[in-house]
């Protein structure tokens, strides 16, 4: 019995000073600041906001990542595509032109040389896979070596490749007004100015004096298989509402009134036009071609 008195007595005592009440029960003391309401909601606002802004921050970190994979992928595709039409090009190519010897006469240049058949069956090859290609199109000393395409409009192409699936990279296609394709007194290719360097991104560089003497030339071989070589006379930076997008490509006259000055007179004109890839969605850039020495 005086053990229960004894434990009921230090009970009290711990109750009196305080401190059984603080033992067994988690309470803030009586003197303690207590926050009002208000900040309290303002404080988890904040911490909510907080958390918002982080988790946005890596939405749009983990977005930005998947599309730069989806356009790696689409670019690769691409480039595989083209590689795969490039060999089926180049499987049998033309033979080379025996050699002079003393005695001999080489062909004056613009005179047609005999259709390679090895040739002619690559370029029925590519005619078969795309109805609507209309030759082929190499800038020694660069990347480009492309099939070139002539859609019923100029919108196809922008976003399909040669053998139509969607994708960025896009094909190299003749302005579809050009009816008359490389036989025009005038005409347009179209292509991108790709960020991995393909397509029609090299031309950009003809802005530059040396690379354009570095690299004069450019040759289209033809459906038919008649090989055209161009010469270039001005490249210049421009945007989307030049003369050149609207000139009738398939007059003469027309044509001669466009070129009067920088062509000297040439009798067929290509243009190779692309973008910039600058701030300015419209600005362009075309480099002009003048035909040079006829077929071969």
């Amino acid at each position: 019995m005086r053990k229960v008195c004894l434990l009921a007595d230090i009970r009290t005592e711990l109750r009196n000073r305080g401190i059984y009440r603080n033992m067994f029960r988690l309470r803030a003391p009586r003197n303690a600041a207590i926050r009002p309401r208000s900040e309290l909601i303002s404080v988890s606002l904040g911490n909510l906001l907080s958390v918002a802004a982080f988790t946005g921050g890596i939405i749009l970190i983990v977005v930005a990542s998947l599309n730069l994979l989806s356009d790696s992928r689409k670019y690769a595709a691409a480039r595989d595509e083209y590689a795969m039409l490039r060999e089926i090009y180049t499987r049998e190519d033309v033979a080379p032109e025996p050699a002079v010897t003393p005695g001999s006469a080489r062909k004056p240049a613009g005179s047609k040389s005999a259709v390679n058949p090895e040739r002619k069956k690559s370029l029925l090859a590519l005619t078969k896979l795309n109805p609507e290609f209309t030759g082929w199109i190499t800038i020694t000393g660069t990347p480009v070596s492309y099939p070139v395409v002539r859609g019923k409009d100029n919108i196809v192409y922008l976003d399909a490749t040669f053998s139509g699936e969607k994708n960025p990279a896009g094909a190299i296609f003749m302005d579809y007004r050009c009816l008359n394709d490389f036989n025009a007194p005038v005409c347009i290719l179209y292509g991108h100015n790709m960020k991995d360097g393909t397509m029609f991104a090299p031309i950009v560089r003809y802005l530059d004096a040396e690379f354009m003497f570095d690299h004069p030339e450019i040759t289209i071989t033809t459906t038919e298989n008649e090989s055209l070589t161009y010469r270039i006379f001005d490249a210049r930076m421009t945007d989307a509402s030049d003369m050149a997008y609207s000139i009738d490509f398939n007059d003469g006259a027309d044509a001669v009134e466009y070129f009067a000055g920088p062509s000297s007179g040439a009798a067929r004109v290509l243009i190779l036009s692309t973008c910039l890839n600058g701030r300015n969605k419209e600005e362009r850039l075309l480099a002009y071609f003048s035909l040079v020495g006829g077929v071969r």
